[in-house]
């Protein structure tokens, strides 16, 4: 790598081993940010979504204005190089844990059988 690259991360890791990951290139002299995202295909062709960026940030400064076209939001939250990829898990398991809640909560209205039409979906009480 050219002294000038500098190593953009997407991917969903683990804590740790990010800020190991940061941190060991760091000391070899290469400039890393771990910048992961919440957005699927179709977001990304149309730079919607929202992406998490930690990191020095002198180094952020430097390509926010290229990774703010990249997507919807961008979020700086700081020089700790683990938080990015702490709020991507986080942040996944809130999307899982949503729904799974609305499929259990579809699956006992289906086994109710309470109608499907808004106007009649309420229970009602006599």
């Amino acid at each position: 790598l050219s002294a000038n690259a500098i190593l953009i991360d997407h991917t969903t890791t683990l804590p740790t081993l990010t800020a190991e990951r940061a941190e060991r290139l760091q000391s070899q002299g290469l400039k890393y940010l771990h910048c992961p995202v919440f957005m699927g295909p179709p977001a990304a062709r149309n730079a919607q979504g929202l992406m998490v960026v930690t990191g020095p940030r002198a180094l952020f400064e430097s390509v926010e204005a290229d990774l703010a076209r990249m997507t919807g939001r961008l979020d700086y939250m700081g020089e700790r190089t683990d938080l990015a990829a702490v709020n991507k898990l986080l942040g996944n398991a809130m999307i899982i844990g949503v729904s799974a809640v609305m499929a259990d909560a579809l699956t006992r209205r289906r086994a109710a059988s309470m109608p499907r039409t808004r106007s009649d979906c309420l229970v009602r009480s006599t």
